[in-house]
């Protein structure tokens, strides 16, 4: 509201004042009160594009860099942190056939996506009962949601929401309602894949407990899996 009365949102500001002013309250402090996941902001690199990208990796090669977001929804603590979500944000706004939009809608978000389900899913062994559960979710801030997930575990499905906006005007506010809900559905989304992560790793140490000393049978766990992305070629 104090930006609207300001005028600020008409001005030419630069996509790190929209983060702090606009962002910061409309997206990040939705899970201000989740303990177990932090937006975390900055150009991130993401840990589930990273293991991807490197794969193949052998002695002597650079380690490369999973895909950068302006935001990135990540477990806390040390180690191997799970993804649940990515998003990018613009200073300014064309339409939906911006080279910008099209490039991050089209491409940079859903590979990111896949890439953070496909490491939630290994986290659950493909595990069918569970895996149907997972989503994960983005954020184009031109005004665009998309949630991806496998419902049968061998194919991605990506929903896209229709674009909405930030009000400029007093006269446009109600349609903030409309975002602040389709985040609080987006929270929702995420808690709810949290909790099938949690009690996925929950089984897995009681199992390893119970199987302690025991020789264990290989599973082949490849029979299951959704094909990774394809890498996107170097610029030379």
């Amino acid at each position: 509201v104090r930006e609207i009365e300001s005028g600020k949102l008409c001005g030419n500001n630069l996509e790190s004042w929209y983060n702090i002013h606009i962002w910061n309250f409309v997206f990040d402090q939705a899970f201000g009160n989740v303990k177990t996941i932090s937006v975390v902001r900055g150009e991130s690199s993401g840990i589930a594009s990273s293991l991807r990208k490197n794969r193949n990796r052998k002695t002597g090669t650079r380690r490369r860099m999973g895909r950068r977001g302006d935001w990135i929804l990540r477990s806390n603590g040390k180690g191997d942190n799970d993804e649940f979500g990515v998003g990018e944000a613009g200073h300014s706004w064309k339409d939906k056939y911006g080279t910008k939009f099209l490039k991050e809608s089209g491409t940079k978000l859903p590979k990111g996506l896949k890439d953070m389900i496909m490491k939630l899913m290994e986290k659950v062994k493909w595990n069918a009962a569970k895996y149907d559960k997972i989503e994960t979710v983005g954020i184009v801030h031109a005004g665009l949601i998309m949630v991806i997930d496998s419902p049968k575990g061998y194919i991605c499905r990506i929903r896209r929401s229709e674009l909405m906006e930030v009000p400029d005007t007093p006269e446009k506010f109600p349609s903030i309602l409309i975002m602040l809900a389709s985040i609080l559905n987006l929270k929702s989304r995420v808690l709810e894949t949290l909790k099938v992560v949690i009690n996925s790793k929950e089984n897995q140490n009681r199992r390893t407990f119970i199987d302690a000393g025991l020789k264990k049978r290989k599973y082949d766990y490849e029979q299951h899996r959704l094909t990774i992305c394809t890498t996107t070629p170097e610029k030379k």
